[in-house]
């Protein structure tokens, strides 16, 4: 929407800001600015990402396959914590629903490549297989909030869910575990005191950390952002806003003169330009 300030002579009008231009951010329902929504980062980003579930989905299952990147034969240890902070950022902000989505896909981003050895025995059995370990990442994101307290809540709680899938139903599936991924990284000494769940925690809690400073850097440019944004709109209006500089003053033009010699008189006001000569 154009915005103009008309100058003090001429009246004309100077925009301020282009129909497309989004640089000055209308406040929202209840008073929230523009970068008030930028400084949560997670869905501003997400929102690029596509709309509906398309926004949630997409990064659940990058995050899923980041982790399975981390296992072997692969054994890409450090892209583990870049998955788990990738989740940890899209449960920002989500209800309890969506958070159930979310980890469960990044389930399945886990634990079909891990598992799609079992649809060999039984195609049925495979996927419910699937399925169901899926589960306990959308259980882990389920019970933890989506506010505040997520950067440890998260972690508890997937080393939680991980407890509950080593060892139930039939003894537990504990394949497809974030542990397996971390043998050849610089957590494996924690496996000596607290075993592979021990690692589970401590790669979680490093891709909450990694997602945190990522919201804190996220948030910053985004205020640096508004700021430049608000110095130029006040730029161009007290320039919109200051009185064009007046030149200098011009000579008053002669009166043009009507006739010639003694009889040459000045069109207005018919006296003489001239005084007549003397006669002797």
């Amino acid at each position: 929407m154009s915005t103009g300030v008309s100058g003090t002579g001429g009246g004309v009008s100077r925009p301020l800001a282009d129909a497309g231009d989004d640089s000055s951010p209308a406040p929202a329902a209840g008073g929230t600015t523009g970068v008030g929504r930028d400084r949560r980062w997670g869905r501003g980003l997400a929102a690029r990402l596509g709309g509906g579930r398309g926004r949630v989905a997409v990064p659940s299952l990058m995050a899923g396959g980041l982790l399975t990147l981390s296992l072997p034969p692969l054994g890409l240890w450090m892209v583990a914590p870049l998955g788990a902070g990738l989740l940890w950022w899209r449960l920002g902000g989500l209800r309890a629903r969506s958070r159930l989505w979310a980890g469960w896909l990044a389930g399945l981003g886990l634990f079909v490549p891990g598992l799609y050895w079992s649809l060999s025995f039984n195609l049925a059995g495979g996927l419910l297989l699937m399925a169901l370990e899926s589960l306990a990442l959308g259980a882990a994101a389920l019970i933890s909030p989506g506010g505040r307290g997520r950067l440890l809540a998260l972690p508890g709680a997937m080393v939680l869910t991980e407890a509950l899938r080593s060892s139930w139903p039939f003894g537990g599936l504990p394949l497809g575990s974030v542990a397996l991924g971390q043998v050849s990284g610089p957590l494996l000494g924690a496996d000596r005191l607290g075993g592979p769940l021990a690692l589970v925690g401590l790669t979680w809690l490093a891709g909450a950390g990694l997602g945190a400073a990522g919201a804190a850097v996220t948030a910053r440019l985004a205020w640096i952002r508004h700021q430049r944004r608000q110095d130029r709109q006040w730029a161009q209006l007290a320039a919109a806003a200051r009185p064009a500089p007046l030149g200098p003053a011009e000579p008053a033009a002669a009166a043009p003169t009507v006739g010639t010699g003694a009889g040459r008189f000045a069109a207005a006001g018919g006296r003489p330009t001239q005084r007549p000569p003397r006669l002797a």
